[in-house]
């Protein structure tokens, strides 16, 4: 009995010391590996801020170049792929804006994006885009050894445990950061034009650049008219830039060392801004270009003798500030600026002002070419535009009976400049405004309304539908009584 007692005394005394030493080595195995585990998310996290801070000196140093747009600098991160390639553009850009003095061809000459009113997006969230993603991922299933697999099937909960804790104290967040697949577009892809190629590498040399853009222009316009049926628009359009922009730096090569302009340089400048203003304003046609040079040939009359119009006062404000001194290239980008923001200008001179208001200059104050500042400068309406863009052809021949038989009485409720930047779609239909742009039919109306003689009522709307059967004599007797009835309720 004694012997069995030692015995088993002996054997719980051994099995004491097992389970003790598992727990020993359960408890190390925990700190060891919890150490260990924060070893690694504290390294993955140190390579993570490496990365981060490298991207975001890259994203500042594009968003710089850039005149601290963010969202051209996402658009040239999405378009190129990555921060490298579109580091690459901005400083293309950089370079180009500065070899112009960063007057004559700003950032945004080069890169125009659709901004999203709504979207704000920081330099942070975007150097994130490119950062290799922080993850503070979980441990799998951890089976302790020996006997304390009796008393816990898992303890990666207590080493993930200790390597929070060692976390926190060292102050690295846990969860994940970096990637950016998440992020919003700060712009809208179907009205941004980004960047194209012509433009940035075109020679800063004026005569080197109207021959490089001459030939763009060239080969743009094949490819525009080189398609099956109709011409392609966005192509025909985009070579009529390119091609005013050539003509633009020739004029500039011409004009470097002139003081005053001859009766040869005035015919192209207005042919210039002509070029311009039928870019802007969508009267661009395959038959405006001839052997390469811009001919009016091919518009429309109406819409010539109104962009004519513009041209003749665009011309008579650059002969104005070229008097006060104002250089060519001075007064031809602010006079384009004006055209492309389809805003009135002009150039107000000091010395006029001054007068107006009853100061007199002293005769022996003489104000030199260098004192441009002093003389006066470009003045941009903010509510009077170069081109009214609403104008129909009723309104601008003052009634649709009054329309030119070549275009047609139809044509009344027509926009004059519908395929401008800055036409806005008719609030009615254009049958409806041809109608409503006839003063005969105009008239009518307003007689119909201030009449309470049924006799008379019947009499004006006959009138009306007489007038209406002349602009539409293919309308049936019930498309016109229909008519008749829609004015006159």
């Amino acid at each position: 009995m004694a012997f069995l007692t030692g015995l088993i005394k002996g054997v719980a005394s051994s099995l004491s010391r097992n389970i003790q030493a598992d727990l020993d080595t359960y408890k190390n195995d925990i700190r060891t590996f919890g150490a260990k585990l924060f070893d690694t998310k504290q390294s993955n996290y140190q390579k993570y801020i490496e990365e981060f801070n490298q991207n975001k000196k890259t994203v500042n140093e594009i968003t710089n170049l850039l005149n601290g747009d963010t969202s051209a600098t996402q658009y040239l991160i999405d378009t190129t792929g990555s921060l490298s390639g579109a580091l690459a553009q901005a400083q293309l850009i950089g370079q180009k804006v500065t070899e112009s003095g960063g007057m004559l061809h700003p950032v945004n000459d080069f890169i125009k994006i659709a901004r999203k009113p709504n979207v704000n997006i920081s330099v942070e969230q975007l150097a994130q885009t490119y950062t290799t993603p922080y993850k503070t991922m979980p441990l799998g299933p951890m089976k302790p050894q020996g006997t304390m697999r009796f008393f816990d099937d898992d303890m990666s909960d207590n080493i993930t445990s200790i390597s929070n804790r060692l976390l926190d104290v060292s102050g690295i967040p846990q969860g994940e950061f970096g990637g950016g697949d998440k992020i919003k577009k700060a712009y809208d892809l179907a009205g941004t034009r980004g960047i194209r190629v012509w433009e940035l590498n075109a020679p800063t040399d004026h005569g080197e650049r109207a021959s490089y853009l001459q030939n763009a222009a060239f080969v743009a316009r094949r490819k525009a008219l080189d398609t099956e049926g109709k011409p392609n628009k966005r192509l025909l359009l985009e070579a009529a830039e390119i091609q005013h922009a050539a003509d633009q730096a020739s004029i500039l090569h011409n004009l470097e060392n002139k003081t005053e302009l001859s009766r040869s340089d005035r015919d192209k400048i207005k042919n210039n801004f002509l070029e311009r203003l039928s870019i802007v304003h969508g009267t661009v046609t395959d038959k405006m270009y001839q052997m390469g040079s811009f001919v009016t040939g091919g518009m429309e009359a109406t819409q010539l003798d109104i962009l004519t119009e513009v041209a003749d006062n665009l011309m008579q404000q650059l002969d104005i500030a070229m008097k006060a001194g104002v250089s060519y290239a001075e007064a031809n980008y602010n006079i384009n600026e004006a055209i492309r923001q389809n805003k009135v200008i002009t150039y107000s001179s000091l010395e006029d002002e001054l007068r107006e208001e009853g100061v007199e200059i002293p005769s022996k104050v003489k104000i030199g070419p260098e004192d441009t500042y002093l003389k006066g400068q470009f003045v941009m309406s903010e509510n009077l535009s170069l081109v009214d863009t609403g104008e129909t052809y009723g309104k601008y021949y003052g009634g649709a009976e009054n329309i030119p038989s070549a275009i047609g009485a139809l044509q009344g409720g027509k926009l004059i400049f519908g395929g401008s930047m800055f036409a806005q779609p008719l609030p009615i239909d254009v049958e409806t405004a041809a109608i409503l742009n006839n003063s005969t039919i105009s008239n009518a109306i307003q007689e119909y309304q201030r009449s309470n003689v049924p006799k008379d009522k019947e009499q004006i709307k006959s009138k009306i539908r007489s007038e209406i059967l002349k602009i539409f004599p293919d309308k049936n007797n019930d498309q016109v009584t229909d008519m008749v009835t829609r004015l006159t309720t």
